[in-house]
């Protein structure tokens, strides 16, 4: 049949009589060896394709790499610059500039590490850390007179003296506690401030008329040895970590009006040398937190106001001296309170006061409504 269908092509004889057998195999060969070389050719090309990619990926994660240690290296050489410009003395122009550097270089250092927040919290934590230091340099007048609200002639005329010096540095100190204080404050719509989550260390630092109204402190805050001078408001301020005023001095008015302390709260051994106001302030002490409000120690030397405040841990007066008019008017004592050996040396008011826990006045000296 192949010879009779293949005949009138005009195929030759010879050919009419093949058969599949009779095919030199060879004739097929040249073909499949032609398939076979280029199906090499493919799997070589992927192969090496493969490994190419192997190679790019493993070189761009090499650059990667290579780019973040230099972004590093860049970041901490921004830092130890500004601290260079942060030791420059009375160039005060020059020392609020590096402020402003630090603001800048703890945003980065949160950039760079936002898949890692407990490293951007450790960066920023350091730039906080040397920004608060540039507020304890005390001024030469700095005491009490100078820089009172009860501004006398005496004082007016330490104001009008104060040295150059002195007051291109509280002018300084007031742009730094701004700059703080902005950073703990919310705004936007935001419900904490940038740096919220943040320490706060303060210690032994010489603040002037700071105002830190409404900021947030989730952090742990220390206040240890601080002198405040002039007039200092801590109104609608949120402590939510552990706070300690220890030994710090208030020679101005001072409010606390409406601030809300939810951990552990210490006003050990502080002077108040002029008015002091807790009004509707509220401490609030769960079994989570350690401790409770203490005013152990303190000496109140103007009027004092606790009027409408809510303590909801134990709270501590014992050995806490008032010299003028002390007012718990309707305040709330959830849990003990204790004024063991509390001296109230002027008139004193706990009028409509709630003590729901245990109260303790053992060896306290008081003068209500006028009579000791």
């Amino acid at each position: 049949m192949t010879g009779l269908a293949l005949g009138p092509l005009g195929f030759p004889d010879w050919v009419k009589g093949w058969t599949l057998s009779d095919l030199d195999m060879s004739v097929a060969a040249g073909p499949l060896a032609t398939i076979l070389s280029a199906s090499g050719v493919i799997v070589a090309a992927g192969i090496a394709f493969r490994n190419g990619e192997k190679n790019r990926n493993q070189e761009k994660k090499h650059q990667e790499e290579a780019a973040k240690r230099e972004t590093e290296r860049s970041l901490r050489d921004r830092f130890f610059k500004i601290t260079e410009t942060l030791s420059e003395g009375s160039e005060y122009v020059k020392r609020e500039a590096g402020v402003y550097a630090l603001i800048a270089l703890a945003d980065d250092w949160a950039a760079f590490h936002r898949d890692d927040p407990d490293a951007a919290q450790r960066e920023q934590q350091t730039c906080l850390n040397v920004i608060t230091g540039q507020l304890r340099d005390p001024l030469s007048a700095d005491s009490s007179q100078a820089h009172s609200d009860s501004e006398t002639a005496e004082s007016a005329q330490q104001k009008k003296e104060q040295p150059q010096d002195d007051l291109g540095l509280l002018i300084f100190k007031h742009r730094v506690q701004e700059i703080l204080w902005e950073r703990f404050r919310p705004s936007d719509g935001a419900e904490t401030g940038p740096w919220s989550h943040l320490d706060l260390e303060l210690s032994n630092c010489h603040l002037h008329d700071s105002y830190s109204g409404l900021v947030q402190f989730h952090g742990s805050t220390s206040f240890y040895g601080v002198q405040f001078h002039g007039s200092t408001s801590f109104y609608g301020v949120q402590f939510h970590g552990s706070t300690s005023f220890y030994g710090a001095q208030f020679h101005g008015s001072t409010s606390f009006s409406e601030a809300q302390f939810h951990d552990s709260t210490s006003f050990s051994e502080v002077q108040f040398h002029n008015h002091a106001s807790f009004d509707r302030a509220e401490f609030h002490a769960t079994a989570d937190f350690i401790g409770g409000t203490f005013f152990s120690g303190v000496q109140f030397h103007g009027s004092t106001s606790f009027y409408g405040a809510q303590f909801h841990g134990s709270t501590f007066f014992s050995g806490a001296q008032f010299h003028n008019h002390a007012s718990f008017d309707r305040a709330e004592f959830h849990a003990t309170a204790d004024f063991h050996k509390t001296r109230l040396h002027g008139d004193t008011s706990f009028g409509m006061a709630e003590f729901r826990g245990s109260a303790f006045f053992d060896g306290a000296v008081a003068k209500l409504g006028g009579e000791p």
